[in-house]
């Protein structure tokens, strides 16, 4: 039997009242906890370079080895030789086959390849030369190694604590990039979410690979007048990986290249939003190069209304997408014309500002500096923009041209010929962009 380290009495405490238990004499109830060692790795490597208090980058790197990469008990012997302090052998048995059989094959078990087996479906197993498996030996150490976020139905975020996605770098310059590591690990943010680095908590896979490219950027940046990356990180190959009983799955793979324009826009956007469901449609739209509204027409007519015109977060991050220097280019400077995501996000203000002053004889100047007034004025001005909202989330195609047109300018709109020309075009060649700007400029301004 093994003896425990120490024995703790602790106060019951009930979960649901969050008091103390009593015994029958009315005393505190009091229970026996057993304190048991436990093997994990140390990194210690990593553990000097971590820049937080709790040292949970460090802890976020232990939790994925035991789970992910030394996940069967057998594969942890190593670890555990050393911790009670017997001779462990495995490096002399590394260093002989690479001496003497560096170009031969060897088995690749997913301890050094994520997702092998001994054999695949065909029964061919996995193999690899003696020379490369040797350099696997290091890579756990200089991958970085971040947490997806998952929503439920009700739109709550959760870890979960058996997945980890992978940021491994495809290395140009390997002097370089053993000079750099260091100082690239050492300024990682050091503010803590729940239990894990808030900083190593992504939406997308793709955030992974940018968060690296943008730290290695930084890191550049220091000491030369540029933060190209490409000469020294081609890119970056970010894996998914989950813990199913005593097998690793990979459930998701994707690869992320230098990109200066991308990669300045994501550090733009990275705090920019509150909403985890805006955020992450928002960063695939970064990186697929597609438009920063495209798919927000699909998300918030399929989504429940608390996760898209009802959410708070959602609203601020809607207005924060419109706002000037964010996404929105509201003049273009050559051809002097206003683009149509202004367009529209002031053709629905105009409308429900109108239409609040002409329904309940009421603007904004009167009651902005009265609290109990302005409540007001914010409440009927949200009801009267989310009625607009449900009534175009219904209508797609000539039914929401149609809507759009006589319901938006049943008021008097403050646009120049040029505007209304290409609003026009939009509206018939268009239709989607117009309708999808439109739920979100409802959602921003109601």
């Amino acid at each position: 039997l093994v003896e425990p380290l120490r024995i703790e009495e602790v106060e019951v405490i009930d979960k649901k009242t969050k008091a103390s238990k009593l015994d029958k004499d009315g005393s505190p109830l009091m229970e026996k906890r057993y304190v048991y060692p436990k093997v994990v790795p140390k990194g210690a490597f990593l553990e000097e370079l971590d820049p937080s208090a709790e040292k949970v980058w460090a802890k976020l790197w232990r939790d994925m080895v035991w789970t992910i990469l030394r996940g069967v008990p057998a594969t942890r012997r190593p670890f555990e030789m050393r911790a009670s302090g017997e001779t462990d052998n495995t490096w002399e048995k590394t260093f002989a086959g690479l001496n003497k059989h560096a170009e031969d094959a060897t088995e690749l078990p997913s301890t050094y390849f994520l997702g092998a087996q001994a054999c695949n479906a065909e029964n061919v197993p996995f193999q690899d030369r003696w020379r490369f498996r040797f350099l696997l030996e290091f890579w756990p150490l200089v991958c970085p190694i971040y947490v997806p976020r998952f929503l439920d139905k009700e739109g709550k975020a959760s870890l979960k604590p058996s997945t980890f996605v992978f940021a491994v770098p495809d290395v140009a310059n390997l002097e370089a990039f053993c000079e750099d590591y260091p100082a690239v690990v050492r300024d990682r943010q050091p503010e803590v979410f729940g239990y894990r680095p808030r900083q190593a908590i992504i939406d997308t896979l793709a955030e992974g690979g940018l968060d690296t490219l943008v730290a290695w950027g930084k890191q550049i940046a220091k000491h030369s007048s540029t933060q190209d990356t490409s000469d020294l990180i081609l890119g970056v190959d970010v894996i998914a990986t989950a813990r199913e009983g005593n097998n690793v799955r990979v459930s998701g793979t994707q690869r992320v290249e230098p990109n200066r324009g991308v990669l300045d826009c994501f550090e733009r956007i990275r705090g920019l939003y509150w909403d985890p469901g805006f955020r992450e449609q928002r960063l695939k739209n970064l990186t697929n190069a597609a438009p920063w509204h495209q798919g927000f027409s699909r998300y918030l007519s399929t989504c429940p209304r608390h996760k898209g015109v009802d959410s708070a977060t959602f609203k601020h991050d809607a207005r924060e997408a419109f706002k000037p220097n964010n996404e929105v280019v509201v003049m273009d400077q050559e051809k002097q014309e206003t683009s149509l995501e202004a367009l529209v996000y002031q053709i629905v203000g105009t409308y429900l500002s109108r239409k609040l002053e002409s329904k309940h004889n009421v603007t904004w100047h009167e009651v902005k500096d009265n609290e109990k007034m302005r409540a007001d004025f914010d409440g009927k001005k949200e009801k009267l923009a989310k009625g607009v909202f449900l009534a175009i989330r219904s209508r797609t195609g000539g039914d929401f041209i149609e809507y759009f047109s006589s319901t938006l300018f049943a008021v008097k709109q403050f646009l120049k010929e040029d505007d209304y020309l290409s609003l026009s075009r939009s509206l018939l060649d268009d239709t989607e962009t117009v309708r999808t700007l439109t739920l979100l400029a409802l959602s921003a301004r109601g």
